[in-house]
């Protein structure tokens, strides 16, 4: 993403360092300017598939993800290749959604974000959303994680920030479409679902993720 995680790692780490790997160079630009502006001297960023990439072998502590790890095409062979890079012993840490309680504020917008989008041709909208629900099944996670030791999948009930006001909530929605746009109808909908939940530290609401911890052998 934009470094958020990466600069927070790095502070952490400290005297050690944090490298943050997006395939979005985009977004790796704006996240070496954020963290040129905030003075954070220890982390880099590396633009580059996670799931392919070669890592040096046996040369991180930890490996940390905050709602990315989804995305993989091959998550089994993404998480081999990252324990490769993780020392004997290293530890793996991520964040991905639970399943929205069915009556949930969250449940409700995606329901209307995914009724909209599917009204509109193209089944790119429809691989977007397996792809944020592909490992929401504990079994599923632990699957994936064969040759991994300490697994442990946690349910833990978060205050998720969709945005900074409604029409960055609504983009951050829209970037889960391939597509990237609706018709002004179909985004007035989105933005009245949007604004019972905006306050003055953004668009939150309450959501339910796993967190998921690991051990490299």
């Amino acid at each position: 993403g934009a470094g958020a995680t990466t600069r927070i790692a790095a502070r952490l780490a400290a005297p050690g360092h944090a490298v943050g790997v997006d395939i979005s160079a985009p977004l790796l630009e704006r996240a070496r300017a954020s963290t040129a502006a905030e003075g954070v001297a220890n982390a880099a960023y590396e633009c580059a598939d996670a799931q392919v990439h070669p890592f040096p072998a046996d040369a991180y502590d930890v490996v940390v993800s905050r709602g990315g790890v989804m995305f993989f095409e091959d998550h089994a062979a993404a998480f081999r290749n990252l324990a490769r890079a993780l020392r004997p012993g290293g530890r793996l840490a991520f964040v991905c959604p639970q399943p929205p309680g069915p009556h949930s504020p969250e449940a409700r917008t995606l329901a209307l974000f995914a009724r909209l989008v599917d009204e509109e041709p193209g089944a790119e909208a429809v691989a977007a959303r397996t792809a944020m629900a592909s490992l929401s099944d504990p079994d599923r996670v632990r699957e994936v994680l064969a040759g991994y030791e300490e697994v442990t999948v946690e349910p833990v009930t978060v205050e998720a920030v969709w945005g900074r006001d409604v029409p960055d909530a609504v983009e951050f929605l829209l970037s889960r479409y391939p597509g990237g746009a609706l018709p002004a109808s179909r985004l007035a909908e989105l933005e009245a679902a949007l604004r019972p939940y905006a306050t003055d530290r953004g668009v939150r609401m309450r959501a339910g993720v796993w967190l998921v911890t690991a051990v490299r052998p």
